[in-house]
Order: C-alpha cells, then structure tokens, then sequence
C-alpha cells in the first residue's frame, strides 16, 4: 500500500510539473497571438491609409481630367465654325 502511495504522489508529482510546462507554453502561445495579433492590425492600418492615400489621388486625378476634358471640349467649341 506504501508503495501505491509513493507511485501515486510520484504520478501527481509528475503530472503537477508537466501542468506547469504546459500552462508556460500556453503562456508563451498566448503571448506569440497577441504579439501577430498587434502587428497584423498596424499592417490593416497602414493599408487603410495607403488605401486612402492611393484613393485620394485617384480622386484628384480624375478631377483633373474632368478639367482637362471640359477644357479640350470648350477648345472645340470655339474653334466649331458655328460657336
């Protein structure tokens, strides 16, 4: 009967150490998501602003061309022989 004892607390003993391990690596697991987690949310943001960026030109370039295409038509408005 001692020796069930002694070879359960040796088991429990065991089992104790490996809970430990595996409540550091949960830890450590948990830290490295939290870490990706971060970074893929900074990389989402500046994404967001290039994409704003890039939309904003794109913006800008198509007033552009409205000007320059009421002008060209305005140009051939005026050289029509009817205007």
């Amino acid at each position: 009967m001692r020796a069930d004892v002694q070879r359960h607390t040796q088991e429990i003993a065991h089992a104790q150490h490996r809970i430990g391990d595996l409540e550091r690596a949960l830890s450590d697991e948990k830290k490295a998501r939290e870490t990706e987690a971060r970074i893929l949310r900074e990389q989402l943001n500046s994404l967001g602003r290039e994409f704003e960026t890039t939309l904003a030109r794109l913006t800008d370039n198509q007033d552009v061309i409205r000007g320059i295409q009421a002008f060209v038509r305005l140009i051939g408005r005026t050289d029509s022989p009817g205007a």
